[in-house]
């Protein structure tokens, strides 16, 4: 069997890893601590989930290649075939949204409008 050789190696203690260090670095990787800036999401945030499943259940794409797949030479050539014969199409579902407030949160605030930033003062561009 191939994994056998492996866990009949006798094991060796690593005196010089720094258990302490080691530990607080895996506790601040763990899904239980992820730091979310976004105050609409993390208002909505889920600690006992994953970061996959809360984004999913939010609504906001992770991977934004995963959301728009790439529609290659190939899969178009099939997909074209397939509807000339008649071929049902195997299509995406979209993911349920249990949480679609934190999208209307996310396009409000993206739909605020920026005020405009000079490199002067404003007394100083009313003057020019």
């Amino acid at each position: 069997m191939p994994g056998l050789k492996k866990q009949k190696r006798n094991k060796v203690y690593n005196y010089g890893r720094n258990r302490s260090r080691v530990r607080k670095q895996q506790e601040r990787t763990t899904k239980f601590n992820v730091k979310v800036d976004c105050k609409a999401m993390k208002d909505n945030w889920d600690n006992r989930i994953t970061m996959k499943e809360n984004m999913a259940a939010m609504g906001v794409a992770l991977n934004a290649n995963a959301v728009l797949p790439f529609a290659g030479t190939k899969k178009s050539m099939i997909n074209s075939l397939k509807r000339q014969k008649k071929v049902p199409i195997a299509e995406l579902e979209k993911p349920e949204v249990s949480l679609p407030e934190v999208i209307s949160k996310l396009e409000s605030e993206a739909n605020v409008v920026a005020k405009q930033n000079f490199r002067f003062t404003i007394t100083q561009v009313q003057l020019i």
